[in-house]
This record gives C-alpha cells, sequence and structure tokens, in this order.
C-alpha cells in the first residue's frame, strides 16, 4: 500500500521528542506541550520541543516512547542521501505524496518492467549501494513475483507469458547462510516458481558461494572452466554420482567450452559454444596488446570521472566552469 515514508519518519520522531506536562499523562494529548519550532516532513525537518527534564519536574518525557532516535537519526540520512535518491525520490508520479496518495501504482511499474514489447528487461544495478544492493533487488523480484502469481488466471499471468529470471553475480544474492530479501525471494522462486510460469537462471563464478538449497533446485547445469577445488566440489555435488567424470574435466576446458547436463542436454556432454562476435561489455581487455599499442588517455579525463563518480552515473553532465577548466588545461 502506497505510504509517504517521510511522514512516517515525521510521526515517529514527533512521537519520541514530544514532552508533556503532566508526569505519566503521555497517553493524553492535551497534556503535551505545543512544539516551539514546527517542522515539516516533506523537507524532513523534526518539530522541536522543550526539552525534558533530567528530575521528576516537568517538562515530562513521553513515558511510551521507545528511545529509538539513533534509529531515526540513520534513517534521516538515508531519506537524504543522494545515493539512495531513485529509491525515495524516484519521480514520474511513483512517490507518495505526505497523505499516501501516488499518480502512479505498482501496476505501472510492472508493465514497464515486463508488460512491454521487447523481449528483455535488463535491470543494471552495478552503481547502487552495496549495503542496500540484496534489499532493492529482493524488493524488485517480489513485486514481480507477487503481480504475476495474482494474475495466473489472467493472459498477463505467468502461465500463459512465462518469465525468465537471470541473476548474474548470483553469489552476492544467494550466498550461503545469509537471510536477505533477495534470498528469501530468490528461494522462493527456485522451489515454487515453476508453477506459476517464472524460472529462475543463476549466473556466477563461485558456485562454492552460492547457497546450496537455491542450487538443488536448478534441473539444468552449465558449469565452464573451473580451477578452484571448492568451486569444483560444489558443482559435483549438483551432479549424480555417475557423471563425477564430466567435474574432472573442469579444470582442463578451453574457453568457451562447458559441461552441459540436465534439462537443457538429454545426454550429458562437454559442448563448445560459439564466440560471439560483438564481445559484451564485460569482455576481457587484450592484453598485453593495448600495453604497447594504445596512446596513453588525457589525464584530464580524471576531472569527468570524479563527475561520474559523485553523480553516481558513467555519463554525468560536467558544469561549465569544470568543463571551461578542463579546456584550459588541454590548450
Amino acid at each position: 500500500m502506497p505510504f509517504s515514508v517521510k511522514q512516517l519518519w515525521y510521526e515517529m520522531d514527533k512521537f519520541e521528542r514530544q514532552t508533556f506536562k503532566t508526569s505519566g499523562n503521555a497517553q493524553k494529548g492535551e497534556d503535551a506541550y505545543d512544539p516551539e519550532e514546527v517542522g515539516d516532513a516533506a523537507q524532513l525537518k523534526p518539530d522541536g520541543y522543550p526539552a525534558a527534564s533530567p528530575y521528576n519536574e516537568k517538562p515530562y518525557k513521553n513515558s511510551r516512547k521507545r528511545n529509538i532516535e539513533r534509529q531515526l537519526d540513520l534513517m534521516r540520512s538515508r531519506l537524504k542521501d543522494a545515493r539512495f535518491s531513485f529509491l525515495f525520490t524516484p519521480g514520474g508520479g511513483y512517490e507518495p505524496d505526505l497523505d499516501g496518495t501516488v499518480q502512479n501504482d505498482l501496476d505501472s511499474l510492472v508493465k514497464d518492467w515486463v508488460g512491454h514489447d521487447k523481449p528483455v528487461t535488463i535491470f543494471d544495478v552495478s552503481g547502487l549501494p552495496s549495503e542496500v544492493l540484496p534489499t532493492i533487488v529482493g524488493t524488485m523480484l517480489r513485486v514481480v513475483y507477487d503481480m504475476l502469481f495474482w494474475a495466473q488466471d489472467l493472459p498477463i499471468g505467468g502461465r500463459q507469458q512465462p518469465l525468465l529470471v537471470v541473476i548474474d553475480e548470483a553469489h552476492l544474492f544467494v550466498p550461503e547462510g545469509s537471510e536477505t530479501s533477495a534470498h528469501r525471494t530468490l528461494s522462493m522462486i527456485a522451489k515454487e516458481g515453476r508453477k506459476y510460469g517464472i524460472g529462475l537462471m543463476l549466473v556466477t563464478q563461485r558456485p562454492s558461494e552460492v547457497d546450496s538449497a537455491v542450487l538443488s533446485q536448478c534441473g539444468s547445469l552449465l558449469a565452464l572452466r573451473l580451477t578452484n577445488s571448492a568451486d569444483r566440489t560444489k558443482v559435483a555435488a549438483a551432479v549424480p554420482d555417475d557423471l563425477g567424470g564430466l567435474v574432472e574435466q573442469l579444470p582442463s576446458l578451453r574457453t568457451g567450452e562447458g559441461i552441459f547436463l540436465g534439462e537443457v542436454m538429454p545426454i550429458p556432454s562437454r559442448v563448445r559454444v560459439r564466440k560471439a562476435k560483438q564481445k559484451p561489455v564485460g569482455d576481457d581487455p587484450k592484453l598485453p596488446e593495448v600495453w604497447q599499442t594504445a596512446p596513453r588517455p588525457d589525464g584530464n579525463l580524471y576531472a569527468r570521472a570524479l563527475t561520474n563518480w559523485r553523480a553516481q552515473s558513467t555519463s554525468a553532465k560536467m558544469n561549465t566552469n569544470e568543463e571551461e577548466e578542463g579546456g584550459a588545461n588541454n590548450a
């Protein structure tokens, strides 16, 4: 249900700060002091009240306060942190006003994500703060999963319009022994999603760090070259006992070769995949050729890199002063 997180913070902060004229009568609103300085929920500005006396005299503190001032200060700092503006100030009519009213609800959001006419939707979350990455990804997946679950009798449901969720760097989201939003949601999709038309593909270079319960739900396994013994042991645990010889080949596989088994391949086989004509962004640089032949880049580009870093964008626009300074340095 839509609600204003800023209004929530304001009301909780007010409850903690409020002081009273009578001891033990915090439940009676008429005993409360009026704020000396009225705050503003939209600006995350708290109300100012007379400080509670440390002795048994007025102003009295709220006898029912939960002593969560530190948590509320942390919440306020997160709401004002520019790194989290994508979450708390999303734009596009998705941010609730102080009354909880929104212009666009979750139906518009999921329609933009998976309801368009394109076959693939890519979410690039590499720029998100690492401390909230599992929470954000887990929440996004939960929104999509629940929407398609309750639409299972509609043409947009997963039974009639199947959805495959591909998670790159899966060890970040379903690590062994963790309990995050992403872990819970992905575990649920792995265990229950197929009957609702929602599949899951986990992609990782560190299978030893992926949760065993989630890995055991994978019906197909594509294993490329692995040299780490812990990673090979984890893959071997997911392979039938009579196919252990294939796992022993993992360290000797060439680039583009892999062991394919499960539903994806009727007969477990060693397969060589054609290399992409257009290499993706994550492809390795050509070494040592780039060291030997590529010219040294312009050192003034570090100013643009700093601008991108502060704006949390790979294509941020520099202000006029920065551009003029860079141009003068080039001249």
